[in-house]
């Protein structure tokens, strides 16, 4: 349970943000929701702060969040993370989402508020919670023992996951089944989590003019019983969904030891065609990949967390994927 936060902690907060001594404060005792720890309200600006030891990409993410839903409200409305310590990257990561980064002093109590821990390190993009959260996918509603028999892992760990997502208000909980509810909040997390641009190692210009025609030529190529690739991103997502939707790059998993033969191959200087990002998989993608219209292309789950992985660019082909799932 969240305990009060100590008074010194919420005036350091006060004064660096430059708020009236006199402003209204608004505690949050209840953990694992989507309201920041405080709320300070000021004449016509209301500021959401979340107070962490060390700031988490867990912790970014819930806060864009936070900024989303408090759209509608009145006056003008920040949004801060109080922490003692954060990486650069983090650090970019705040200013791009237009958080503002409070630095407390390295003294302040803030033990009450960390007792939240354990949801900050829990993640959703590990293969094996993937696997727990894109079962739920394709059986909603379900229980947690069937999703954890389907997918041969711990009751123990399915039922972590699966509270992690009750928690942050992705799943439902019915009697002893459980639903997704939210599903733009879990894409959410997703793309801030696995960021699909830290998976691309290269970007290579070709001449190939046609994203089809290409991804069966390099299929071709690629077809030797000791080659490994698979298509993924807006590829596979178009094929799985038969979303008519228009994009001038191709995503594919190679092995490391392919990529040179591949440039080699397909890589040009002045390259006015389909731009190929290579990528390196972060987990087995082969052994469920399917072949659609002659392309191989890796499985629903992997194509599904790959486009949320994306981001902004890719939300129409990602809930075009959730809505079909199941059917996949």
């Amino acid at each position: 349970m969240l305990g009060m936060i100590d008074p010194s902690v919420i005036e350091e907060i006060r004064t660096t943000l430059g708020m009236d001594k006199h402003c209204q404060i608004v505690q949050n005792d209840t953990p694992h929701d989507n309201r920041p720890d405080i709320v300070l309200k000021g004449s016509g600006t209301t500021v959401f702060v979340d107070i962490k030891t060390r700031a988490s990409v867990d912790a970014i993410s819930r806060l864009a969040l936070i900024s989303r839903l408090a759209r509608d409200a009145e006056g003008e409305v920040k949004i801060a993370l109080a922490v003692k310590s954060i990486s650069d990257d983090l650090l970019g990561l705040a200013e791009s989402a237009g958080i503002r980064v409070i630095m407390l002093s390295r003294g302040a109590c803030i033990d009450l508020i960390e007792k939240k821990v354990s949801r900050d390190r829990l993640k959703i993009t590990t293969d094996k919670s993937w696997r727990i959260i894109s079962r739920l996918l394709q059986e909603r509603p379900t229980s947690v023992r069937s999703v954890a028999m389907a997918e041969e892992v711990s009751y123990g760990w399915a039922h972590a996951v699966i509270q992690y997502l009750i928690e942050k208000g992705i799943a439902e909980r019915n009697g002893n089944r459980v639903d997704l509810v939210n599903m733009d909040q879990l894409i959410n997390g997703i793309s801030w989590e696995r960021p699909f641009k830290k998976l691309i190692v290269k970007d290579i210009r070709t001449d190939i003019d046609d994203v089809f025609n290409g991804a069966r030529e390099i299929g071709r190529t690629f077809a030797g019983p000791l080659d490994e690739h698979a298509f993924t991103g807006h590829m596979a997502g178009s094929l799985y969904t038969g979303q008519a939707i228009r994009f001038d790059r191709l995503q594919i998993y190679l092995p490391e030891n392919a990529i040179r033969s591949f440039e080699d191959i397909y890589a040009t200087k002045d390259g006015s065609g389909v731009t190929i990002q290579v990528l390196i998989p972060d987990r087995e993608v082969w052994m469920k990949a399917r072949t659609v219209d002659g392309i191989k292309i890796v499985s629903p789950a992997q194509t599904l967390l790959d486009l949320a992985s994306m981001g902004y660019g890719a939300t129409e082909l990602t809930r075009a994927m959730v809505k079909s799932f199941a059917d996949l």
